[in-house]
């Protein structure tokens, strides 16, 4: 499935981030079970990468917290 890129404003929303997530970790299974080793190998580093950057929003937010 493709879908259209939103425009630049919406795409650094964190719904529009939430969305882009949920579509690249529910297509992670099928390019497993079908994707060639590289498209596996891909999608693999594409969610290393999700994961990241969601580790870096999480340290930004504690860190501008003020207890």
């Amino acid at each position: 499935m493709v879908t259209e890129t939103p425009p630049e404003s919406e795409a650094k929303t964190p719904d529009a981030f939430d969305a882009m997530a949920g579509a690249c970790i529910d297509n992670h299974e099928a390019i497993m079970r079908h994707g060639s080793p590289e498209m596996q190998t891909a999608s693999r580093m594409l969610l290393y990468a999700l994961a990241e950057e969601i580790r870096r929003q999480s340290d930004g937010m504690i860190a501008g917290r003020e207890d």
